[in-house]
């Protein structure tokens, strides 16, 4: 769906429907209408129509399990790994062995820029470059690929601006794109760029539990969280329909001594 048509649902007050109606409406992709109305025929007559995952091969275990308690359990689905920890070993520099990742950009670095309808924060887009250059110069890092993600096209025209100033050329190796373009991809590593930070709880479409899913599970070896530990992991952040998955994924970063890591 279009940014502007996204922040635009998340801003109006004065639609007829309700906060939470207007988010559900909004996070159904055309492909859930089309599941759940598979689902319903399917208790009027008993026949199958649709298979879920149960399993996949792709990501490390703590961040499959991750996956699996805020995006799947609810659907009664799994997202568990069939494959070792030991299998997405790395020495990327700084965070060998780690899966979850998170690079804390405190509000102090710099604020979120409202472009409208999008937003930016250089910050981040700054930590992002340095943090990738720094591996790919790695033994490890130079033969790996690498996903950044951002909820924001304003923060993609950041994020490019601060690779070219580090002289990170775009090859096969590195893409840059917003959450809709990295549905079905996958990387080595993947970073994500949260943007937003304020004082307002201002969430945005970062709400979004569609986007949320798609941003979190595209990586092999390690996700990396770029983005405001403080404004991520507040009180308000933490309950239902706002940022869990963000504020429980920055918990797991500081709390898993083994495959977490916090920068």
């Amino acid at each position: 769906m279009d940014e502007e048509i996204c922040e635009t649902i998340y801003s109006r007050k004065d639609s007829g429907l309700s906060e939470g109606e207007q988010r559900k409406l909004y996070e159904l992709s055309l492909f859930e209408h089309l599941f759940y109305r598979l689902k319903e025929l399917e208790k009027q007559d008993g026949i199958k129509r649709t298979v879920t995952l149960d399993t996949q091969h792709r990501t490390h275990p703590l961040l499959g399990d991750f996956a699996t308690r805020h995006f799947y359990d609810e659907h009664g689905e799994h997202y568990g790994s069939s494959r070792p920890a030991s299998d997405f070993s790395h020495n990327l520099p700084g965070i060998e062995n780690k899966a979850a990742v998170w690079l804390n950009v405190p509000a102090d670095k710099g604020a979120e820029e409202p472009m409208r309808p999008s937003f930016q924060r250089k910050a981040e887009a700054e930590a992002i470059a340095g943090k990738l250059a720094e591996f790919a110069a790695s033994a490890d890092g130079r033969k790996f690929s690498y996903g950044i993600i951002t909820f924001y096209k304003a923060q993609l025209a950041a994020i490019n601006d601060a690779l070219k100033k580090r002289q990170i050329p775009d090859s096969a190796r590195v893409r840059v794109g917003t959450v809709d373009s990295f549905q079905g991809l996958q990387f080595d590593v993947v970073f994500l760029s949260v943007v937003r930070s304020n004082r307002n709880a201002d969430f945005g479409f970062l709400r979004s539990v569609n986007r949320q899913c798609v941003s979190m599970t595209r990586q092999k070896k390690a996700l990396i969280i770029a983005g405001d530990a403080d404004f991520c992991t507040a009180e308000e952040a933490r309950k239902s329909g706002n940022i869990p998955a963000l504020a429980d994924f920055c918990d797991l970063c500081s709390e898993n001594k083994e495959y977490g890591a916090t920068l």
